[in-house]
């Protein structure tokens, strides 16, 4: 799904209609959302599929059908295959028998925000492993301040649409005349720099998908 619409990426920025039509803005849109899912996004390949704790015991019983990712804690599933929207196809399954046979799949349903995933039927002597991409941020409603980025990102890309790479200066003899038509995208691209780089640090100044040390 669209994170943002062209009618509020216009009250952002001041583009008409006339500057940047409603169809090539929500393709600037669908451009930005991806980049941002892009720089937000951590993909994980190929994690085994084992306990993790006393609720998520991921049993590979012939009985249980609910699994849950590794990162669960305080993540959401994210968008693995770049569509703008999170479904099973963004969670892959690769279950390993033991004559070391593999086979793909995609879950029935997954749970973006418990990380959690279904399938339809349960699984029993094999070892099943699952290949995703995680945020700390819900990018499926998606977090107010990923969408407001993805607005000032779709928004410097109409700047640079509408002026079609015009910039630089003009010299005659003494005298230069400046050609100010970038400014409007570089000062919305600064913005959205912000923004994302606001989103990957912590409450406490961390990197929020990292663990930071540090050596004395």
């Amino acid at each position: 799904m669209a994170w943002t619409t062209a009618t509020e990426v216009r009250t952002l920025t001041g583009l008409t209609s006339a500057e940047v039509s409603d169809a090539d803005l929500n393709t600037l849109i669908s451009s930005a959302q991806k980049e941002i899912n892009l720089k937000l996004n951590t993909k994980i390949i190929r994690e085994l599929v084992e306990s993790i704790d006393g609720t998520r015991e991921n049993d590979i019983d012939g009985s249980n059908t609910t699994f849950y990712a590794q990162n669960w804690k305080g993540n959401y599933f994210s968008d693995t295959n770049f569509d703008n929207s999170v479904t099973t196809s963004d969670v892959t399954l690769f279950s390993v028998d033991s004559d070391d046979v593999e086979t793909e799949s995609n879950p029935l349903s997954i749970t973006a925000d418990e990380m959690k995933w279904t399938v339809t039927t349960a699984p029993n002597d094999v070892t099943i492993y699952v290949t995703y991409s995680y945020s700390p941020f819900d990018m499926e409603t998606p977090n107010p301040l990923v969408k407001l980025a993805c607005e000032y990102l779709a928004g410097a890309y109409g700047f640079l649409k509408r002026d079609g790479g015009k910039g630089g200066s003009v010299r005659f003899g003494n005298v230069s005349i400046s050609n100010n038509h970038r400014e409007s995208y570089e000062s919305f691209y600064s913005k959205y720099l912000s923004l994302v780089n606001d989103l990957k640090l912590s409450d406490d100044g961390g990197a929020i998908w990292g663990v930071a040390s540090e050596i004395i």
